[in-house]
Formats: C-alpha cells, structure tokens, sequence
C-alpha cells in the first residue's frame, strides 16, 4: 500500500446486501472509512517527437537547413532506449530479441541491427570511465578478483571481477563527507 495513489476511484454498492433495495445518489453517505484495495500496474510506452527542421531561402539564393538543438540525439533513439536495449543485452538477451521485448513491452519499433548500433553506442561511451576504474583498480593498495565461467551455445564465457578498496577523491565542487 502507498500513501498517495496515482489514481482514486470510489465505488460504491448499487444495492442493499440486507434487503436489496437500490442505493440512490442521495443515500452515498459514506459509514466509517472506506476498505482501500490498491492495485499497481507497470506503464511503459513510448513517446515520439518528431523535430521538424525548417529550410529557409536566402535573399543571396542559398537554402539553409536548421541544424538539430543541443541535446538532441542525431539518431532515431533517445537516451532511454539506448539505456534499455544496452541493459538489456548486458542481461544476455540477445539483439534479436531485445528488439521484440522492446516492442512488446514499450511499443518501440526497432530492428536487431539498431540495438546493435546503441550497444555500440554505448560501450564507446563508458570506455573512457571503464579505464579509468581499472586504473584506480590497479593503484589501490587492497584489492582482489574473481572469475566464473558458464557456456552459452557451445561455447565458454567468462566473467571477470576485480575489487578495491574505495580512495576517495575530493574536489573543490564537491561535499566532504
């Protein structure tokens, strides 16, 4: 149960349980307070905007195409959907079947081969950070990895783990603890 619902509906009882006469408007009179039953429900759809960009002539005769606004992604996919098909292929489902939950689920249409670009995507983004864990990995004074391996398709897979203790660096922008 939470305190403050998305949604309230009242309902109220068409007749008498005793003696089934109707209930009119006039006899909604509320006795005690109300038996809450709440139900929640997963709402996931997508939203597509569509950024018109206008061409202009000018006096000189040369046509100007509006460029695209900052932060908005050159490709046809947002950063939630980039978001969700790299998490979902980081569960190891597969890009063909990514694509299908992500229409089943969300109503976005997307091919294998465009999660395949966000993953992509994805990864060039978290390089730079990814090394630079591994460098704080390599510096730390404790640290300690691990490693299991399972088979996918015939073949073997491993995953690799490495820990360290946490150095905390602090910048003049940023609150002490």
């Amino acid at each position: 149960m939470v305190a403050d619902p998305d949604r309230r509906v009242e309902h109220w009882p068409a007749a008498c349980d005793g003696c089934g006469l109707a209930i009119s408007d006039a006899g909604r009179v509320c006795e005690g307070d109300p038996v809450r039953h709440q139900v929640s429900e997963v709402v996931v759809r997508t939203e597509v905007t569509e950024h018109r960009r206008m061409r202009v002539r000018c006096a000189c005769g040369r046509c100007t195409l509006a460029g695209l606004p900052a932060g908005v992604p050159v490709g046809a996919f947002g950063p939630a959907a980039q978001a969700a098909a790299a998490t979902l292929t980081a569960a190891r489902v597969s890009r063909r079947e990514t694509a299908r939950l992500l229409e089943d689920l969300c109503g976005l249409r997307i091919s294998a081969a465009s999660v395949e670009a966000l993953v992509k995507q994805t990864s060039d983004a978290l390089e730079d950070p990814y090394v630079e864990v591994l460098a704080a990995v390599d510096e730390s004074p404790v640290r300690g990895a691990d490693e299991t391996s399972w088979s996918r398709a015939g073949q073997t897979r491993w995953l690799s783990v490495a820990t360290a203790t946490a150095r905390r660096r602090c910048s003049a922008s940023s609150p002490r603890a």
